[in-house]
């Protein structure tokens, strides 16, 4: 892993990749102290998000963005920073994640950016969720399998109006909340959606393409992760077989 040089110290840096994971710790992270729940994490959402600037665009003044699975708050401080004036609203389901969240946008006093203790899903009311300390945390099989009760919000609900952005990373739920939306993604200008792949599921990866290309989405896709001999072996990285990041734009919105 590289040093995301922007935002982080050298120091902080080589601190951080000492600790172990989910190792909760605090960092100063562009002048100022943040909370973070693993530092690998951290490091890797910094370098795509700061260093990389994965969700970078240009836009007006009046932006509305969807943060979801917005974890401790890196991408929301990102875009606070790009658009002071954006109505930015950050969904993380985690409870632990929630609150650190909360603490990173309070200390850099983003009262643009909401924050909802809940999940995006296909509609509202309590779910099943597995925490996992980090980004792997996830809407549970069932009932037995979950660790904690948390809020649902329905997805469709909240396309109503213009989204300059739509992020998910909602961890194995990103197709069947998009499909449940798709009349409505019209409304989407730039999405970003993280695909996982789940081995004893069925394959919804061409679907989701599909229905991103049928909503008039200009597409990008990036591995994130995946096996690099299929044929021979599919290692598991928390409990997904691949992940692969799609950017989708219209023409209008570049």
């Amino acid at each position: 892993m590289r040093w995301p040089q922007l935002g982080v110290r050298y120091r902080d840096y080589l601190r951080l990749r000492m600790l172990p994971r989910r190792q909760p710790a605090r960092v100063r992270f562009c002048g100022r102290v943040v909370h973070i729940a693993d530092p690998i994490d951290f490091l890797t959402m910094v370098d795509h998000i700061f260093q990389r600037k994965i969700y970078d665009f240009v836009a007006g003044p009046a932006v509305r963005i969807i943060d979801g699975g917005a974890n401790i708050g890196v991408a929301s401080l990102r875009f606070a920073m790009r658009h002071p004036a954006a109505h930015i609203t950050a969904f993380e389901p985690d409870p632990q994640l929630f609150a650190l969240l909360q603490a990173n946008l309070a200390t850099f006093g983003f009262q643009q950016v909401e924050a909802v203790q809940a999940a995006l899903w296909t509609h509202a009311g309590r779910l099943p969720f597995t925490p996992d300390g980090g980004l792997g945390g996830r809407l549970a099989q069932s009932a037995n399998t979950a660790r904690v009760q948390i809020p649902g919000v329905r997805l469709r609900d909240l396309l109503d109006d213009p989204i300059d952005l739509l992020k998910l990373d909602i961890e194995g739920a990103e197709t069947v909340v998009l499909q449940d939306c798709a009349d409505r993604l019209t409304n989407v200008r730039r999405l970003f959606v993280e695909y996982h792949g789940r081995p004893e599921a069925p394959e919804t990866f061409p679907a989701l393409l599909a229905l991103l290309a049928g909503a008039g989405f200009r597409l990008f896709v990036q591995s994130e992760y995946g096996p690099e001999a299929p044929f021979l072996a599919r290692p598991l990285r928390g409990g997904f077989d691949q992940q692969v990041a799609i950017f989708g734009i219209r023409d209008a919105a570049q």
